[in-house]
């Protein structure tokens, strides 16, 4: 199973949706796991992203701790817990550690013995959940981050949102933008941070993995739509189904984030600030 980001948005409840809009009070953005699919003699660092209104605020405090592959985590405070979770260590920068070898010790987890051979896509993975808890402006928020981990997986990566498209021109931090109106909201992502899609099939084409960019606005706008899908069609040629992003009157500072999800639970995250006029 692929992993899933899954971010609680509301004081200790579970939402198992996309990051959606509009942003209101704290609430969590966006957890990162760098790498975020690892072997199973490697280590993966992950970090959470916080807000209040929209506008980045760090936590006041954060701990995080992985939780038993054999227990099923519907509520990640009841179920991940006690015997069922091991609390990860920090690292000089304040990330989370998940090492697998740790976790493999408490939980006498018996990864797949299978070979790359056996398993060229690196499909046989097992799925382990890491829940964060942040405390932010007085609130408890908890977001579940799925890490996949696998014999010999193949690299994966984070996507990297270059910039979000707003009737097609490339937004800047601080762009002065018409207020009253709806636009039409897309994005870019580094193709060279989008991996390859494995096909068995050896007679299929390369193709680079599809990205769901979830956009989050604050200060009175309203995203209408799911998601900005960037998708490459058998040709290689991308393309972008945008979202609709509409602006208050104004004057306002409107708060954005761009949320890329790909298919193997890489996460990259994209801020920047629309000042309507």
């Amino acid at each position: 199973m692929r992993a899933l980001l899954i971010t609680a948005l509301a004081l200790a409840a579970c939402d198992d949706s996309a990051p959606g809009s509009p942003v209101a009070g704290p609430r969590i953005i966006a957890v990162i796991a760098d790498p975020p699919t690892i072997a199973a003699d490697a280590t993966t660092h992950l970090s959470v992203l916080t807000a209040i209104d929209g506008f980045p605020a760090p936590a006041d405090a954060v701990m995080w701790r992985a939780c038993s592959p054999y227990a099923l985590v519907v509520d990640p405070v009841r179920d991940c817990a006690g015997d069922a979770a091991l609390e990860l260590a920090l690292d000089a920068d304040g990330d989370a550690v998940l090492d697998v070898a740790a976790l493999a010790a408490k939980f006498d987890i018996v990864l797949p013995s299978i070979t790359s051979a056996d398993d060229p896509c690196g499909e046989d993975v097992l799925a382990v959940s890491v829940v964060v808890e942040a405390e932010v402006a007085g609130e408890r928020l908890i977001a579940v981050k799925s890490v996949e981990v696998g014999v010999a997986p193949p690299v994966r990566t984070n996507p990297v949102v270059l910039h979000g498209l707003l009737d097609d021109v490339p937004l800047v931090d601080g762009a002065a933008v018409e207020g009253g109106r709806r636009y039409a909201l897309g994005a870019e992502i580094d193709p060279t941070s989008r991996d390859l899609v494995c096909f068995r099939d050896e007679t299929m084409p390369a193709r680079r993995e599809s990205v769901e960019v979830y956009a989050l606005a604050g200060g009175g706008a309203v995203v209408r739509g799911n998601d900005i899908d960037i998708d490459d069609d058998e040709a290689g040629v991308t393309s972008v189904d945008p979202v609709e992003l509409e602006l208050p009157a104004g004057p306002a500072s409107v708060p954005l984030w761009l949320v890329g999800i790909d298919r193997d639970g890489g996460v990259g995250v994209q801020y920047r600030v629309l000042e309507v006029r």
